[in-house]
């Protein structure tokens, strides 16, 4: 996909040459390899603008569907490209909501901005922070609490309560039985009951960043 201002093309990687093109907007976020979302820029990150989700699996499809008249201010997805989440602002109030594009129906939608969305491994929950205020080290956040969601309905299943200074990461175990929240402290949660089981004190003001994860599981979920 090559975004030309604001004309969008889509061109065949193997052959090199133009499938389609049209004229859309000159912002773009591709969703796992099968759409892509795209809208216009405007004079401020808040003011809205029409977000459009076009199907490029298949080229001759000319015709987008309308996600809704928003500022977006993140875009990401599952591995598989079957749920959304998108960060946006409307009438300078954030929020973020989740799509099925199955269906293409919106599941859920939150207030606020939501940091460290992090899918479970069978991609049926994610986590997410809920922001209390900025950290004064960038990218650390002061979260009030860690919202566990089912996909399928938008529906919270637990909500991991506590004050998470500083936070750094957050992550699901291999068979998402287990959540690691990396912060002050690294704290170790019980997906099915909700409960948290385990702390770790760092005796650190936050736990460093690696290039990849502040906090991770071994495969076998045993470390």
């Amino acid at each position: 996909v090559i975004n030309r201002g604001n004309i969008i093309e889509l061109w065949d990687a193997t052959t090199l040459s133009p499938l389609t093109s049209f004229e859309g907007g000159d912002r773009m976020q591709l969703i796992g390899g099968r759409y892509l979302v795209y809208w216009q820029s405007q004079d401020s990150s808040r003011t809205p603008s029409d977000v459009w989700l076009w199907d490029i699996s298949d080229p001759q499809n000319t015709d987008p569907f309308l996600l809704g008249t928003f500022s977006p201010q993140s875009v990401t997805s599952d591995d598989n490209g079957d749920y959304m989440i998108i960060g946006l602002s409307t009438d300078g109030s954030p929020q973020t909501q989740i799509w099925n594009l199955n269906t293409m129906t919106q599941i859920g939608s939150y207030d606020g901005l939501k940091p460290f969305i992090r899918f479970s491994p069978d991609q049926t929950q994610i986590v997410f922070g809920n922001i209390r205020n900025t950290y004064s080290a960038t990218p650390f956040f002061n979260i009030t609490d860690i919202e566990l969601i089912n996909l399928e309905t938008g529906q919270s299943l637990a909500n991991l309560q506590g004050t998470y200074n500083a936070l750094a990461d957050v992550y699901f175990s291999t068979d998402g039985s287990r959540v690691a929240v990396g912060g002050n402290n690294v704290r170790i949660w019980d997906t099915a009951r909700g409960r948290q089981i385990f702390e770790i004190s760092t005796h650190a003001e936050k736990v460093s960043l690696t290039p990849n994860r502040a906090v991770t599981f071994s495969p076998e979920t045993t470390l």
